[in-house]
């Protein structure tokens, strides 16, 4: 080849990828971008530290590029709050949804990786959203049949707690899991699990781990084409999709064999709805519904659960830790419910100190400390910046609940931030699920206090003594 030739199409090449990946005018501020890789090398394996150290240097609204992938991470409440309302922003990024439909897929599924609530967008977000959120409404979610449910399944919980407490050390995080979810699932399917099922708790593990290896994503951000090899790369997480999809998929041909001719349950109504659905662009029509349900339930299993469990294992670590705080709140217990007592939600107002307490574990832990992304459908401004479409956008959600210049000493553990004249107070700042119900996920599909007469009801078991054994 001529050089010349050469040469130019060297300078044709890098002016074609250099318009594709540059950044917008006004675009958020922030560390410069290499080629292909952007920013990357500005995020070390501890996330949460390079998030506070690119918001220091850059301000409470910074821009990045990761891979190819334009970045946006709010800090600022007004601005998550004002960014999060705005259904121009209520998209998943392409990459997630095409690495998530890629890892949960199935050969029988519809195609489109597009599917489900969590991590779906557009017509298919809208219509599944809309159907799922109003039947769970209509069985029983935030009604009596609900904390019916809760309390025979706490009441379960501490039975088999103290069945545990025999045997020794006592592994909490899975023991909540199955017992919340149970919470939902007997809305959503008419059954519920055996609490000490060994495949339901593999399961539990199985997500455990795969929601811990969330640092893949920012890989897949980079080289997204690796999505179609993650399959092959790890045992443990093939056996725990072939395990919960076989799980949905049981539970959905019983339904159907099984037939009433009347709704029991969620998966019944969404039946009935397939069957009414001939609208064949539907997300409710033929393969493409089922595929659908599936995945409905399956986010509603995996995802439903985690963020209670997890905060609920928190809340155990800090009163193990702190034996004032477990006598304080035995002592609320004892004196306005009383101890070996169900908890309902009704009994939630009557123990300020407590709920106080669930709160300050989630500020201070902020589990999902940066949210799940969301991506802007149009060309769009945050703040004073220019946003171009299809940019990742992050909530800072730990920075928000932990900022220095609204919360008085944000490192410390202080339950009383949240109680005033004796009463407790919500804060509008306290975002651990985000600020909007745009997915159930972010709203949790269980309501905020069931945490509450869970701890509250073990607790106010006289025989419990909660303690950090060393080793």
């Amino acid at each position: 080849m001529n050089p010349i030739i050469g040469f130019a199409f060297l300078i044709l090449v890098g002016w074609k990828l250099y318009k594709k990946w540059r950044l917008p005018k006004n675009f958020p501020p922030g560390p410069i971008s290499l080629p292909v890789l952007g920013a990357i090398h500005h995020l070390s394996d501890n996330l949460l530290e390079s998030f506070l150290h690119l918001r220091s240097k850059y301000g409470n609204i910074f821009g990045l590029r990761i891979g190819p992938t334009p970045t946006v991470v709010i800090s600022d409440f007004h601005t998550c709050v004002k960014v999060f309302k705005d259904a121009n922003f209520s998209a998943r990024p392409t990459y997630l949804t095409e690495v998530m439909g890629s890892i949960m897929s199935r050969p029988e599924d519809d195609p489109s990786p597009n599917r489900g609530i969590v991590f779906s967008s557009g017509k298919i977000w809208d219509e599944q959203r809309k159907f799922i959120l109003k039947k769970l409404s209509e069985f029983g979610v935030g009604k009596s049949r609900l904390e019916e449910t809760v309390t025979e399944q706490v009441e379960m919980l501490v039975k088999l707690l103290r069945k545990d407490s025999t045997k020794g050390n006592v592994k909490l995080g899975e023991r909540f899991s199955v017992s919340l979810v149970n919470s939902i699932w007997n809305i959503v399917t008419g059954s519920q699990f055996d609490l000490e099922d060994p495949l339901i708790h593999s399961i539990y593990k199985g997500i455990d781990r795969f929601i811990v290896s969330h640092r893949l994503i920012g890989v897949f951000m980079v080289f997204p084409w690796l999505r179609h090899i993650i399959s092959y790369l790890g045992g443990a997480l093939n056996k725990m999709k072939e395990d919960v999809r076989n799980m949905m998929k049981n539970i959905v041909d019983d339904h159907i064999d099984l037939s009433t001719g009347y709704d029991r349950d969620l998966v019944d109504s969404y039946i009935t709805k397939m069957s009414e659905t001939t609208d064949t662009t539907s997300s409710f029509f033929g393969r493409k519904g089922r595929t659908n349900l599936e995945q409905n339930m399956l986010e509603l299993f995996g995802a439903g659960a985690n963020p209670v469990a997890t905060t609920l294992s928190f809340c155990f670590l800090y009163l193990a830790k702190n034996p004032k705080l477990q006598e304080k709140i035995f002592q609320e217990i004892d004196e306005n419910v009383g101890t070996g007592s169900s908890i309902s939600m009704e009994d939630v107002h009557k123990l300020p100190y407590t709920n106080a307490f669930i709160h300050e574990i989630m500020r201070i832990t902020a589990i999902n400390f940066i949210g799940t992304p969301h991506m802007n459908f149009k060309d769009a401004k945050i703040g004073e910046y220019n946003v171009p479409a299809g940019t990742t956008v992050f909530s800072f959600l730990w920075y928000i609940m932990n900022d220095p210049t609204y919360w008085k000493s944000p490192r410390e553990f202080i339950p009383e931030r949240f109680i005033e004249n004796g009463e407790f107070v919500k804060d509008e700042r306290l975002i651990p699920f985000l600020v909007r119900e745009f997915r159930f996920t972010e709203s949790s599909s269980v309501p905020l206090p069931v945490p509450t007469p869970t701890m509250g009801f073990v607790m106010g078991c006289p025989e419990y003594e909660i303690k950090i054994e060393d080793r």
